[in-house]
């Protein structure tokens, strides 16, 4: 294994030992261990199950179809999506038949006691423990169920609240818990299982669909078979897909010598265009009958069934040569068929066909990046927005889509991107640091100035010391601006060292207590982590920033009146803030590192005596695994109101500098550019820190 997989399997068999996922084993077999890296670089640890598989009694349980899934959504208006947390890992494994399924490792012979994936019967058995649990749902149709994936949906809200309630007590009651980040509610469009679910029809999921007009042509079976299934996946969407790709599945044949033509180039391609074409599939309605068509075919099943509402309203627009001859035209002009229209609404003029006196443009993207450009990028237009352009271009021309195919032009308009202000910036999401479980009360800890307060009995500046780990306690010290390395690590060596001893971690910003060679140096000799925040990016140490609102907040109270006596009130804040419970932990600073509560006044109640050594420990214990399961709710409580419109960068993606911190000589800053670049990311130090590859002049 290389060092970077030594790593992985070692986190892997950590995190999974300690939640009794998978526990050493004596196995008489075992299945292989390794990793494949994915798309964003990290590694996804897999066994390698064949073998196991091939002498496992199958369970024939059944996979839904998901074209029967889709039909029974017929007048759905609204809809909720729940995803299952863990999945496979919910089910546990037959006691007795663990080391069935053991892997070995360099590290030794693990067995999982959960289900793992790539075990042939994890599919079915987990379809049918899911079907059990929802059985008397299921029954009244009101939800649909694939794996870990649950799709809610009626035709009105207050119902659609009920089942809801009703799904949630049912996973409540079975322990099973979601994922709050890929759980969507009361929504009238949704994506499910590759699809895109509106009211009374189904479109493919264009963010699959984004590479198919990139799609290189094959050269192997094993590329063109890839290909082939993308398509099979949505050929419910195209019309004759048989007879169309009947040429390229003749060449995954066995025995078919490879030979690629005009014929198969021509059918890669129309396929291709068809699925970019994006068409939508009508739910159909059961209440009415149905007609079947067929027709003779040496490639495909020549046989069509019809709604008959459907085929009524097709033998209408037969009923004059005029009404067809005009649609026919409309078809011949690619006009998407979900699109309604009044024939008054058309008219023509020479040899322009006008949609309500406005020119139509047919479906030509060049033709439409034309006009686009003249009522963009002349000077005379001035590069405006995606409101102002689109109602200049509505003022000459009409096509379907109009609005989305200009937001997407301004969107990637580079003048645009580097020179105009941005008005509604993409929040990126917050990502807490994560606690370490195993953290003592000042093992991690995060410290920051607050300065230029009034000159109080010598000092103008206040250390916090906040415990960033275990119990968010702080500890205060006043000192003066000129600080420097040496006198903060005093400071901390008479406040908090004497107390609890050597940290492991310190998180603080970049000045120059902490950035210094000094310091880096001190902490290097003493196996203390240092961590130092993102420049311009104070959110990195947000916990200690929200400590010093809190600390100003009460100076300003206390103190307001009399400003050179804040050094005095420093004790009773530092005990006020100790003494408080804090939103995450549920308890007090005090209760984690003491397991009680020192008493501030003189109490009502005369109380009773301490708890003994043996039953603080215990307390202890029991406190600091409480406060560290808040830690984990808030870190998801935060990820759950995040930004769910950021996607994070990836390497080798080109991206605008800032240049609100960057001095050029001889530039006007009024006159200079917002944005610098586009630069490449050379290296992804985290999903908000990238390394760029920068100009060397720079």
């Amino acid at each position: 294994m290389t060092p970077k997989e030594e790593l992985a399997l070692d986190e892997f068999l950590t995190k999974n030992l300690r939640k009794g996922y998978i526990r050493p084993s004596k196995s008489p077999m075992a299945s292989p261990f390794f990793f494949i890296g994915k798309k964003d670089n990290t590694l996804r640890p897999c066994q390698d199950y064949r073998a196991l598989n091939e002498g496992t009694i199958k369970n024939a349980y059944p996979l839904p179809l998901i074209g029967n899934l889709m039909d029974k959504l017929r007048g759905a208006k609204y809809f909720t999506k729940l995803d299952l947390r863990s999945g496979y890992n919910n089910i546990r494994i037959k006691e007795g038949d663990q080391y069935k399924a053991a892997f070995k490792t360099i590290c030794g012979l693990f067995e999982p006691t959960i289900m793992f994936f790539g075990l042939c019967n994890s599919p079915a058995t987990f379809q049918m423990f899911m079907n059990d649990i929802f059985r008397i749902i299921i029954t009244e149709e009101a939800i649909l169920i694939y794996m870990d994936d649950i799709l809610i949906f009626s035709d009105n809200l207050e119902d659609l609240r009920r089942k809801t309630n009703c799904v949630l007590k049912v996973l409540q009651d079975n322990d099973l818990f979601l994922k709050p980040e890929k759980c969507v509610f009361e929504v009238q469009e949704v994506e499910f299982l590759g699809m895109i679910i509106c009211p009374d029809n189904i479109h493919m999921d264009p963010v699959k669909l984004a590479g198919i007009q990139q799609w290189p042509e094959p050269h192997t079976v094993k590329q063109l078979r890839s290909f082939l299934g993308f398509c099979n996946f949505y050929r419910r969407f195209i019309p004759n897909y048989s007879s169309i790709a009947y040429p390229l599945n003749e060449l995954t044949r066995t025995n078919e010598p490879w030979k690629w033509n005009e014929l198969r180039t021509n059918a890669f391609t129309t396929l291709k265009n068809l699925f970019s074409s994006q068409p939508a599939l009508l739910i159909p309605d059961k209440t009415k009958p149905f007609i079947l068509e067929t027709d003779a075919s040496k490639v495909a099943l020549g046989a069509v069934l019809i709604d008959v509402d459907l085929h009524n309203r097709i033998k209408e627009s037969q009923a004059t040569d005029q009404l067809a001859n005009t649609i026919l035209r409309a078809k011949t002009l690619n006009i998407p068929s979900p699109f309604k229209f009044s024939l008054d609404d058309w008219t023509t003029d020479s040899d322009l066909l006008l949609f309500r006196k406005h020119i139509y443009i047919p479906d030509n993207k060049d033709l439409k990046q034309q006009i686009l450009h003249l009522f963009h990028d002349l000077p005379s237009f001035g590069h405006p927005g995606i409101f102002k352009t689109t109602s200049l271009i509505r003022q000459h021309y009409w096509w379907p889509g109009l609005t989305i195919f200009v937001k997407n032009f301004i969107n990637g308009c580079a003048a645009c991107q580097q020179m105009k202000i941005n008005t509604h910036p993409t929040t990126p999401p917050l990502t807490p640091i994560p606690a370490d479980p195993s953290a003592l009360p000042f093992q991690s800890v995060s410290i920051d100035f607050i300065t230029d307060l009034p000159l109080s009995n010598s000092f103008d500046s206040l250390m916090v010391i906040v415990d960033h780990d275990s119990s968010k306690g702080i500890v205060l010290c006043p000192c003066n601006k000129t600080i420097d390395t040496l006198g903060t690590a005093l400071l901390y060596h008479q406040n908090v060292y004497r107390r609890f001893g050597l940290p492991k971690r310190i998180i603080s910003d970049r000045g120059p207590q902490f950035a210094s060679h000094v310091f880096q140096t001190l902490c290097s000799r003493l196996g203390i982590k240092s961590k130092l925040s993102t420049a311009y990016h104070p959110q990195t140490d947000g916990q200690t920033e929200r400590a010093n609102q809190e600390i100003e907040a009460y100076l300003r109270i206390y103190c307001g009146t009399a400003p050179n006596t804040w050094t005095e009130s420093i004790p009773d804040l530092e005990f006020s803030h100790n003494l408080q419970t804090h939103s995450v932990t549920k308890t007090s600073p005090f209760n984690i590192i003491l397991s009680y509560n020192p008493i501030p006044i003189p109490p009502a109640i005369e109380p009773t005596n301490l708890p003994s050594l043996s039953e603080r420990l215990c307390l202890l214990t029991t406190i600091r695994k409480e406060a560290l399961a808040a830690h984990d709710l808030a870190r998801l409580h935060m990820a759950r109101h995040t930004s769910r419109n950021f996607t994070p960068f990836k390497l080798g993606d080109k991206v605008w500098l800032e240049a609100t911190h960057l001095h050029f000589p001889n530039r006007s800053h009024k006159l200079s550019p917002k944005r610098e670049g586009p630069f490449t990311i050379e290296q992804v130090l985290s999903p908000l820190n990238y390394r760029l590859r920068l100009p060397k002049a720079w």
